[in-house]
Parts: structure tokens; sequence; C-alpha cells
């Protein structure tokens, strides 16, 4: 059992590794003065990237949760941008995970609206289905205002609950470094605590 822990935190470990050298070594390829980025790191409408990483992390303070969503988009026009990410959730009553669409569209070069509905699996409740969605207003892709909508697991009447939320977002460097920093603390107490913590 101890070998299999060991190799899992492994595996885990060469997966984390291989998603964030992938988009930091897009960063560093120059194109054509003329012509856009394949990839970006940073989010850019077109003429400035074609594609760009979606590196999300945030936190609502009006009701206790963090979420982080690792993606992707495609500028589809000048205007228009199109993808979609992984999405984590952790709030008072336990976790929850899915896939998110997103649609985006620039108001300018460093002003984007984004609407992301999807679909989760609350762990909290017996791994069923639920819906989480957000609308975010979003500066150079680095920081971003939102409002979410999120399904929670039964309340004390017995029934799910949909969850309004407002918080703020960090994307780009800050969202992946704030990222990391917050699933290492996440591991590293989940094995400090492995043989109890609260006993």
């Amino acid at each position: 059992m101890k070998e299999r822990g060991t190799m899992t935190r492994s595996i885990a470990a060469v997966v984390l590794f291989v998603s964030l050298a992938t988009p930091l070594h897009a960063q560093q390829a120059v194109p054509a003065p003329d012509a856009p980025r394949a990839l970006c790191f940073q989010g850019r409408p077109l003429p400035r990237c074609r594609a760009f990483w979606l590196t999300e992390f945030g936190v609502s303070p009006f009701e206790p949760s963090v979420v982080w969503e690792l993606g992707g988009m495609r500028n589809v026009g000048a205007r228009s941008a199109v993808g979609g990410a992984l999405h984590v959730g952790i709030f008072d009553r336990g976790t929850a995970y899915g896939v998110k669409p997103r649609f985006r569209r620039w108001l300018s070069p460093a002003v984007a609206l984004d609407v992301s509905p999807g679909i989760i699996i609350l762990a909290a409740a017996g791994n069923s289905v639920g819906f989480t969605g957000h609308v975010g207003l979003s500066l150079r892709d680095w920081v971003a205002l939102t409002l979410q909508a999120e399904t929670r697991p039964p309340d004390f009447e017995g029934g799910k609950r949909i969850k309004w939320s407002g918080g703020g977002r960090l994307g780009a460097v800050p969202g992946t470094i704030t990222g990391i920093a917050g699933l290492v603390l996440v591991s590293v107490f989940a094995v400090a605590c492995s043989r109890g913590c609260f006993d």
C-alpha cells in the first residue's frame, strides 16, 4: 500500500510538471514580427495570439471557497474566443470537479468578458452531478472580478441548492503561481494528516 501511494504521487508530479512546462515553453517561442503567436501564456486577442492558456485561481470571500481552472482558448475572430477548462472547487461542504466550456468577448485588447457554464461532480454528495457557471470581467488576463453560481451538496432541508457568490481570480503567471502554491499546501496537509490530525 505504501509503495502504491508513492507511485501515485510520482505520477501526479510528472503530470503536473509536463502540464506546466508546456505553456512555459510555448511562451518562449518568438514568431515573425507580423505573425500572431501560435500559443500564448497570457491571453490576448488577434493579431497578438491565435490561442492561449487558462490558468486561473479564484477565491470568494463572501462564501468561503476556492476554485482552480486549467485549460485553453482559441481566438476565432478579432473579438471572440472559445475554449474550455478543467474545474476543481473546494468549499465548506467538500470538493467538486468537472469541465467548463468558455466563451470570451474581447471588449478591448486588455479587457475581456467571459461566460462559462459547466458540469461538475459533487464529491461531497456521493459523486452526484451538479452545475457550475460564472461570468467574469478580466483585465489583461491577470485579474478578474467574477459572479459565480454553483450547485452545492444537500443542506439541512435535504435538497441540492444553487449558491451564488462573488469574488476575484488571478490568471496567467499570478494564477499559476498561486494555484501551484495552493496545491502544494493541500498536498502537504493531506500527507501530514494521513494518520489523523484531529484525533
